[in-house]
């Protein structure tokens, strides 16, 4: 885990997410903003008994982020059913915060858009000579609506190119800014591979770089593990250019993992796909044995392409 994001780490246990119950991933990257406050909504991911809605605010005010899930957000669907929310992850950094959040139900199929409102974000301020308090960000509540049928993103990944572009982006620098943000590419794919799920969420685009976020869900007896997997991340565009991955941060429980994946330089704006492929997984066997899961390639149509 890089120092430039804290992780809190898992905060509920979250069983019944794992790869036997998962029922597919639904693309998002929702953007609700204010003056200085952005929330972004990455993905939807459905389970046979509920579903995981992931997360990121960012915000322009100096200083880490505070926000209590069950508390600060509301869901409801197009026909007014609302739902529980149980947090399962979260982790902070210096102005951003990303959390995944676990609904205690199922959607009806006769629903069409979730409908998110998230309230009481805070930052935490710091004081002389002891701990710093909350104070309650302006500009809420930031309202997303995400539709439960939305377009397609699955594309023929484009051949490997032979312009291969390092890092170049300062990681000294918090990897998410608000006022670096510039948009997000949902992605909301998913492959099933020897007893384990990986899906990827989002490609959130910043001035310096691009952030990708992957998460992996597995059965018994395989567990899922902390392990960096940036390293073995590989992406390029359809104009030849491959592009430099590191990992950022990651979170675990039992049977799954969140990634967050910094890519740099951003990807070409020009570009209509991209090829993703993972050569390795974060998974051990139940003595702590690294399973050995053949590469995953993902092909994906940007925004301009679909």
């Amino acid at each position: 885990m890089a120092a430039d994001e804290h992780a809190i780490g898992t905060l509920a246990d979250a069983g019944h997410r794992s790869a036997d119950t998962f029922g597919g991933l639904l693309p998002c990257g929702v953007i609700a903003r204010s003056e200085e406050t952005a929330v972004i909504a990455l993905s939807l991911e459905h389970h046979t008994d509920g579903f995981a809605i992931a997360l990121v605010i960012l915000s322009g005010t100096p200083g880490q982020l505070a926000w209590i899930a069950s508390d600060g957000l509301s869901v409801v669907d197009d026909l007014g059913k609302a739902y529980p929310v149980q947090p399962i992850s979260q982790a902070t950094g210096l102005g951003a915060l990303s959390a995944t959040v676990w609904i205690d139900a199922p959607t009806p199929p006769q629903a069409r858009a979730i409908r998110l409102t998230v309230s009481d974000i805070q930052r935490v301020a710091g004081a002389r000579g002891g701990a710093g308090g909350l104070r309650g960000l302006s500009g809420g509540p930031w309202q997303l609506e995400l539709p439960l049928l939305p377009n397609p993103t699955i594309a023929d990944a484009p051949p490997r190119g032979t312009d291969v572009r390092g890092a170049t982006a300062a990681r000294r620098i918090p990897p998410r800014s608000w006022n670096a943000l510039r948009s997000v590419i949902p992605i909301g794919q998913s492959r099933v591979r020897e007893g384990a799920s990986v899906s990827l969420w989002a490609l959130e685009r910043y001035e310096e770089r691009d952030i990708l976020t992957l998460s992996m869900l597995v059965d018994p007896p395989l567990i899922a593990t902390h392990d960096e997997i940036g390293e073995d991340v590989r992406l390029w565009d359809d104009l030849g250019t491959s592009y430099s991955c590191r990992t950022v941060n990651t979170v675990a429980g039992a049977r799954w993992s969140e990634t967050v994946v910094e890519v740099t330089p951003p990807v070409d704006q020009a570009a209509t796909r991209l090829g993703i492929s993972l050569g390795a997984l974060p998974i051990s066997d139940a003595d702590g044995v690294p399973v050995d899961v053949r590469p995953m390639i993902f092909g994906v149509a940007l925004p301009s392409a679909q």
